[in-house]
């Protein structure tokens, strides 16, 4: 049985991948590479990634696939994703569930940098796109259109999202769907409205909702004259009969309205079609962990307000949330030792109930350990890496990681395994199943 862990790791030296060669194995190396990058895994191991590219002059988009035991697949130097006047960054990408995948990105060919439309791709199984090298419109109007977000719809498409501050200040938020036919405009060419209440609200975080729909939440201030500052709504959008359909409340289903500020949430498939919320918490003087599951329908699962992940009179800061088969792990910067960061986690299982009384800790060595994220090994455990700064005096920032099995049981030796420490700096890691438990 292969277990290899696929992570995306943005370096001043290269992009590594784990047990492939001491370090990593180079994705792209040399001059003219930006910082903006993205990447998802296939059923089958392997991955596709993306990033900006300024090997031709001009800011590009650039995507390569590995297979599980760190070939290139399409060609030394990736494929051409688009090739356009202006610039083309900030890249984000979902497998197509057919070894291709959706990749989305600001484009800046016909407007300003204040302003900026958005534009995808269809880049199939051996590299080819399905859209030409301009791409496909998802966006094109006067006005910002920006924080883009995709997820995949579970059925070989998937949902996109962005802000549109054309009209408001506030920044409606809107709505397309990709297929292999092509882009689903909505209910005009401009996509479909799905969050225009007049408030201040954070940039939504998408996910699959199951059943082919997808699931955003958001934080946002329309509730400031009573004293609650921020609090977290819901939303879910489903396909019917060509068009995009918002399936909650007009203006987003309350998740949670306790005193203070919630802020920072993230939305996960719990199993089924329920989902998995986590977000920032104040209510009691510091910054917690909270989380809530929500039906299909919109409705909490658990206690009114959200259930604590982790709570305490120190600093729980960033929490992100991966599930599948109903067990939900969370996972979050932990100030409880020091000022610097250290990395914990939580276990939920199929009842919604914590396993690990104020979290488990997953590394708290010497330094700030921070920015970990999380993914499901596809047997009810899970895989973190993170940014480690352990070794600041030699090597300046590290990547490590972390694999504990459904038990509980960490697998790599305390406070993780050394993914990367090479000279200078690696970051922004990023992990994905493989699809074989690695």
């Amino acid at each position: 049985m292969r277990s290899n862990i696929f992570l995306l790791i943005f370096s001043t030296i290269s992009f590594g991948q784990f047990d492939w060669q001491d370090d990593g194995a180079a994705i792209r190396q040399g001059l003219h590479i930006e910082w903006q990058r993205t990447g998802d895994a296939n059923s089958d191991g392997s991955m596709i990634f993306a990033w900006s590219d300024c090997r031709n002059g001009i800011r590009d988009i650039i995507a390569q696939k590995i297979d599980v035991n760190g070939n290139k697949l399409w060609g030394e130097n990736g494929v051409l994703v688009v090739s356009a006047i202006g610039r083309q960054e900030d890249p984000q990408l979902v497998t197509d569930g057919n070894g291709g995948a959706y990749v989305i990105w600001m484009d800046y060919r016909d407007e300003s940098d204040a302003e900026g439309d958005i534009y995808a791709q269809h880049v199939l199984n051996d590299g080819s796109i399905s859209w030409g090298l301009d791409g496909a419109i998802v966006v094109k109007k006067t006005g910002k259109q920006a924080s883009p977000n995709i997820c995949s719809d579970g059925q070989n498409g998937a949902f996109v999202i962005w802000k549109d501050n054309s009209s408001s200040s506030y920044g409606e938020v809107y709505a397309s769907h990709l297929s292999s036919s092509g882009v689903i405009y909505g209910s005009n060419d401009d996509g479909t409205p799905i969050i225009s209440y007049p408030a201040n609200r954070s940039n939504p975080s998408l996910n699959t909702a199951g059943s082919g729909e997808a699931a955003l939440v958001w934080s946002d201030d329309r509730n400031v004259g009573n004293d609650t500052n921020y609090d977290l709504f819901g939303q879910r959008i489903g396909i019917d009969g060509g068009e995009i359909t918002i399936l909650w409340d007009i203006d987003g289903t309350s998740i949670c309205n306790a005193p203070q500020i919630q802020s920072s949430p993230r939305v996960a498939l719990f199993g089924g079609d329920k989902t998995i919320v986590v977000w920032e918490d104040e209510r009691n003087g510091y910054t917690d962990a909270y989380y809530q599951i929500l039906a299909s329908d919109g409705s909490i699962q658990l206690d009114s307000n959200g259930v604590p992940a982790c709570t305490g009179e120190w600093e729980v800061i960033k929490p992100r949330v991966k599930a599948a088969n109903e067990i939900a792990y969370i996972v979050w910067e932990d100030r409880r030792n020091s000022w610097t960061s250290d990395i914990y986690a939580q276990k939920i299982n199929a009842n919604g109930e914590t396993e690990w009384e104020n979290g488990l800790v997953i590394s708290d060595a010497a330094g700030t350990q921070s920015e970990p994220r999380l993914d499901s090994d596809g047997n009810n455990g899970i895989f973190f890496v993170w940014e480690d700064q352990q070794n600041t005096n030699t090597t300046g920032i590290d990547i490590y990681a972390q694999h504990l099995n459904s038990s509980g049981s960490a697998q790599y030796e305390v406070n993780g395994k050394a993914i990367c420490n090479a000279a200078n700096l690696q970051f922004n890691p990023l992990v994905r199943n493989d699809g074989d438990g690695g």
